[in-house]
């Protein structure tokens, strides 16, 4: 039961009066969420540092694709390489049928973009999130890519 926003931002009431226990369980329920938000933070400023001292090694791996499709825009663009697509956009409009993703997706099973910078590993099911970035025949476009390798930054390429 959440009990900080009620009572710090709202008219509702939760007791009759403040008590010693509601008042413990709203500075607990502060120091828990203050602890967990500390917590992600360190595992994202790690992952920033990985990322960043082996940025170079990655971008020298994508050096000689002509086009890459990747996941992640930002990446591309600390390599200096332009984002072509934007997955969790594209699949958005796609789904919506605003954009139809065909010519795109027979493009990528069919080799015309040379790699794919991905964050999981495509021979396998990703997880939702990822699942949710990419269409299905994109999906399996990467499952179907001759050649999987292991990148720098825990990244793996597809290629074609």
């Amino acid at each position: 039961m959440v009990f900080v926003g009620p009572r710090l931002f709202g008219r509702a009431t939760l007791a009759p009066a403040r008590t010693p226990l509601l008042n413990g369980l709203i500075a607990l329920q502060i120091v828990g969420a203050n602890l967990g938000v500390a917590a992600a933070l360190g595992v994202n400023v790690a992952r920033l540092a990985r990322t960043e001292a082996e940025l170079p090694a990655l971008c020298a791996r994508l050096r000689a694709d002509r086009t890459v499709v990747a996941e992640e825009a930002g990446v591309m663009r600390a390599c200096g390489r332009p984002a072509l697509v934007h997955p969790f956009i594209t699949t958005s409009l796609a789904t919506q049928g605003m954009w139809d993703s065909k010519p795109f997706e027979r493009a990528l099973s069919e080799g015309e973009y040379s790699a794919a910078l991905l964050p999981f590993d495509p021979r396998t099911a990703p997880g939702s999130v990822h699942a949710e970035r990419w269409t299905a025949a994109e999906l399996e476009a990467f499952r179907r890519a001759p050649l999987v390798e292991a990148a720098p930054t825990g990244r793996l390429i597809a290629r074609w």
